[in-house]
């Protein structure tokens, strides 16, 4: 968590946004542990 987000914190905190680049190799990270989305119910997909 350390590694892949907090060192980001502030850039999205002051810009609001995250580069692409940046938001797809952390979403990429969370799909690969099983935290993207986790809020989300299995019936409505992983």
């Amino acid at each position: 968590m350390k590694k892949a987000i907090l060192q980001h914190e502030e850039l999205l905190e002051r810009t609001n946004n995250l580069p692409k680049e940046l938001y797809e190799e952390i979403k990429k990270k969370s799909c690969e542990v099983g935290l993207y989305a986790c809020n989300m119910p299995k019936e409505h997909g992983e």
